[in-house]
């Protein structure tokens, strides 16, 4: 006996594997657990030659750059010592369902901080479900009357690019309860130290930075 009973049972079968198929494009790529593994982000940004493109940027995520946040997306940064700070760009994306950063096209909000010296530098995302975190100097201003926000020329520093999920791993929710003790330093500042020892920093080299790194919060 065939597989299938004639050709309207063939029929029919291909159009219900088809469909399983169409389905499976259009998941949200934040519905595979293998994207914890495979995803291809790096939570420190910058160090490479040139004053603006060699200043370090850091998300404050655990080593693979993949981060659940807690119920209030608190999100961090950390922006190293330079003498001439640029503006910090940053894009929260819609991740595609192929998975990629090349494929988060579809932009949820971006952030543009001035110019700022050392330190640690927190927020809340809007969302992060299947998020992309692109953070990068803007290292060359807009011309004269052009929208900052809307540019996206000037990124010669590599970016920090991080994968935000809902659901977080107990890595994920130590950090959690890190970041919320830096919130409860809003406008004080942390040792560096603490700093490195909480968020696993030791293979950077801080060693110039200062001893104490302010922490500012927008919000």
């Amino acid at each position: 006996m065939s597989w299938c009973a004639g050709v309207m049972g063939c029929s029919g079968l291909l159009k219900r594997l088809l469909s399983v198929l169409m389905l499976g494009a259009v998941l949200p790529a934040a519905a595979s657990p293998q994207l914890r593994s495979s995803f291809p982000g790096r939570r420190v940004g910058g160090g490479t030659r040139g004053e603006c493109t060699a200043r370090l940027l850091i998300h404050l995520v655990p080593q693979n750059s993949v981060f659940a946040p807690d119920v209030e997306r608190l999100l961090g940064t950390l922006q190293g010592p330079t003498q001439t700070p640029k503006p910090l760009l940053m894009d929260l994306r819609r991740l595609a369902s192929a998975g990629t950063v090349a494929g988060a096209k579809n932009r949820v909000q971006r952030i543009r901080l001035d110019p700022s010296p050392v330190g640690v530098t927190l927020f809340r995302a809007p969302l992060a479900d299947g998020v992309v975190w692109e953070s990068s100097y803007q290292c060359l201003e807009p011309n004269s009357g052009v929208d900052p926000l809307s540019w996206d020329g000037g990124f010669d520093a590599p970016p920090a690019i991080t994968l935000l999920l809902a659901e977080p791993t107990p890595v994920d929710l130590s950090l959690q309860e890190r970041l919320k003790a830096l919130a409860n330093r809003c406008d004080g500042s942390v040792a560096k130290a603490r700093l490195i020892q909480d968020f696993n920093l030791a293979p950077l080299d801080l060693s110039s930075w200062p001893d104490r790194l302010p922490v500012r919060c927008l919000f």
